[in-house]
């Protein structure tokens, strides 16, 4: 029998101006949005690298975008994975994109996005150690959804039924998880980069750095 092992995907949207962080860009304009997406993706990368060798597991892409396998398998080549998402939702998506974790033979599964400025490796371990004793865990947002979703197994699948994109998500969410009868926990918050507001915290991710 393969033993199975911790599995960390990020969700990621191929980083073209214009289609990535479209409401900072309303306020800042499409390069400036850009330029803070790709300070983004450096981070989830870091952070998802560093969990799965700190927990013996592996990490992937899960990638939209017209030509985004392709950027991230040179953004990214030694990751674990590299995956087209699929679906007609984020819903879809999400549920997708775990479908496809669980087959690789990971368990638990933890799923990121790219819009975490204060993500490290520390909290999606935290994650990992939580699923030891609980079906899922949450890392809520500051919004009013979460940045982070893990599950111990695929039968606690919550992505259909919640309104994506509104403040009711995390609570939606939750009661999904208290209708089927499954446990979870809580991580602290952390912050989803959506606004300008937002960017105010952290105004290092304005700026263009070289990368190794």
């Amino acid at each position: 029998m393969t033993q199975r092992r911790p599995g960390i995907i990020i969700m990621a949207k191929e980083p073209v101006a214009g289609r990535v962080k479209t409401r900072l860009a309303a306020e800042i304009g499409n390069q400036a949005a850009l330029v803070v997406y790709d300070n983004l993706l450096h981070i989830s990368r870091t952070a998802a690298r560093s969990a799965a060798q700190q927990v013996d597991g592996q990490y992937g892409w899960w990638v939209a975008g017209d030509n985004g396998l392709e950027w991230a398998c040179t953004f990214d080549p030694d990751a674990d994975a590299h995956v087209a998402q699929q679906g007609d939702d984020l819903g879809q998506r999400m549920t997708l994109a775990f479908e496809q974790g669980f087959a690789r033979d990971w368990s638990p599964v933890i799923m990121i996005g790219c819009d975490i400025p204060d993500l490290d490796a520390a909290y999606i371990v935290n994650a990992a150690e939580q699923l030891a004793a609980h079906d899922v865990v949450i890392g809520p947002a500051n919004d009013g959804g979460y940045v982070l979703i893990g599950l111990r197994s695929m039968t606690a699948a919550p992505m259909n039924g919640p309104d994506w994109g509104t403040a009711k998500v995390l609570d939606q969410t939750v009661a999904i998880l208290a209708k089927h009868n499954l446990s979870y926990t809580f991580l602290s918050h952390r912050s989803d980069l959506d606004l300008v507001t937002d960017l105010d915290e952290f105004p290092e991710l304005q700026i263009a750095r070289k990368r190794d």
